[in-house]
């Protein structure tokens, strides 16, 4: 993973947890500047709240292709 790459996938992760977003069951991964978040979290809620940051907050650096379920 290249250093660009690293800092993405940090920024998202942040800022995922600062929306209180249980990401135990994420995969956070960059490949060439694109965030791929795939998984699970426990509610729609937090679903919700994890779309509204990759739409609101990530995507003026990179394009976030994404499934995440709700459920365990």
């Amino acid at each position: 993973m290249i250093l660009r790459d690293e800092n993405i996938r940090i920024a998202v992760t942040d800022c995922l947890t600062r929306a209180h977003v249980d990401a135990r069951n994420l995969a956070v991964e960059i490949r060439e500047g694109v965030a791929h978040v795939e998984g699970s979290v426990p509610t729609q809620e937090q679903q919700a709240r994890l779309y509204q940051v990759l739409y609101d907050q990530i995507h003026d650096f990179a394009i976030v292709p994404h499934e995440v379920r709700v459920g365990a």
